[in-house]
C-alpha cells in the first residue's frame, strides 16, 4: 500500500467530520461480504442502536443488520454499480439493536485510486420508515377509493384543474365508450362535445372561485345527466382538483311517471358521495405529508 493510500485510510477527513453533524449514518467501508466499517458517523446510534466504535472495532458488522431477504440484492446492486464506476442508490430493511425493523435509503459510491483500483466505499444511510408507511397508507386509501368508485352505479371521477383525469370508475368509462386505461391521464374536455365542454369549464371555474360544490344538468352521449362537482383542497386550503359525480336521470325526464327514484338507491348513492369526497381530500393530504 502506498504512503498516499495509507494516509487516505488512516487520517480523518472532511467527509468524516461533516457527516457527524447529519442525521443518519455516513460510512466508509471495505467492499467485502460483511461491509467491514472503517468509519461510521455518530448518527449510527440513532439509526441502528449501535455506536460507531462497535462497527469499527468489528464487534458488529453492518451486513448482519440487513434482513436476510435483502442481503443478496444489496450485494448485487453495489457490485453492478462498482463495475460501471457509478454511484448506487438502494432501499432495503434493517434490524436494529432493539429489534425494530426499519426501511433505509442508501446512497454511495466506490472510491478509486489513480490506477483505477477500488479503495473503499463511501456513502450515507438514512431512515425512510415513515415515508414507506405513508406510501402504504396512500396505497390502501387509493385501493379503497377504487373499490368505492366501482361500487357506484353512476359515473364518478377525479380531475386536475386543467381537466386531466386522475381516476374514474367503470361506469364513467362505459358512458364514454372507453376503457379505464384510455381515460386515466386523458383530458376530460377533449372527450366531450365543445358545447358541453365549455359549459363544464364554466362550472369548474365557479367551483374553484367559490370553493363550493355545484349541481347542474346537461346532456351528453344521448343521456341526461345530473352532475355534482365538489372542490378538492390541498393542505393550504386551495382548490387543486375536482371530484365529479353524474347521476343518469334520462328516464326521469322521458317519463314523468318514473319521477320517483327508489329512496334506498339514492340514499346509498349520497352516502357514497360523502365517503368519496372525504377520500378525495384525504389522499392529497397524505401525499403532501411526505414532501
Amino acid at each position: 500500500m502506498s504512503a498516499d493510500t495509507e494516509l487516505i485510510f488512516t487520517q480523518p477527513s472532511l467527509f468524516e467530520n461533516w457527516f457527524n453533524y447529519l442525521p443518519g449514518l455516513a460510512y466508509r467501508c471495505k467492499n467485502d461480504s460483511e461491509w467491514t466499517m472503517m468509519f461510521v458517523s455518530e448518527g449510527s446510534a440513532e439509526l441502528t442502536g449501535y455506536f460507531p466504535k462497535e462497527f469499527t472495532n468489528q464487534e458488529v458488522f453492518y451486513d448482519s443488520l440487513i434482513l436476510p431477504e435483502y442481503r443478496d440484492y444489496v450485494w448485487a446492486e453495489i457490485q453492478s454499480h462498482l463495475d460501471k464506476r457509478e454511484p448506487f442508490t438502494l432501499e432495503y430493511k434493517i434490524l436494529t439493536r432493539s429489534g425494530d425493523i426499519r426501511w433505509v435509503w442508501e446512497k454511495g459510491s466506490g472510491i478509486f485510486n489513480d490506477d483505477h483500483e477500488l479503495l473503499f466505499l463511501e456513502g450515507f444511510i438514512t431512515d425512510i420508515t415513515r415515508q414507506k408507511q405513508s406510501d402504504s397508507e396512500i396505497a390502501r386509501s387509493e385501493n379503497l377509493l377504487k373499490q368505492l368508485l366501482n361500487s357506484i352505479t353512476e359515473s364518478s371521477l377525479l380531475i386536475e384543474l386543467d381537466g386531466t383525469i386522475v381516476i374514474a370508475n367503470e361506469i364513467t368509462a362505459q358512458r364514454m365508450n372507453k376503457t379505464l386505461t384510455e381515460l386515466n391521464g386523458k383530458n376530460a374536455f377533449e372527450l366531450l362535445d365543445k358545447e358541453v365542454a365549455d359549459n363544464r369549464k364554466t362550472m369548474l371555474n365557479q367551483v374553484k372561485r367559490t370553493k363550493l360544490p355545484v349541481v347542474f344538468e346537461d346532456q351528453r352521449f344521448g343521456r341526461v345527466i345530473s352532475n355534482s362537482i365538489y372542490p378538492v383542497f390541498d393542505e393550504t386550503g386551495e382548490v387543486f382538483r375536482f371530484a365529479i359525480f353524474g347521476y343518469d336521470i334520462t328516464e326521469k325526464e322521458v317519463s314523468k311517471e318514473k319521477l320517483n327514484i327508489p329512496v334506498p338507491s339514492l340514499a346509498w348513492f349520497l352516502i357514497l358521495l360523502q365517503m368519496l369526497f372525504f377520500l378525495f381530500n384525504l389522499i392529497p393530504i397524505l401525499s403532501l405529508s411526505r414532501i
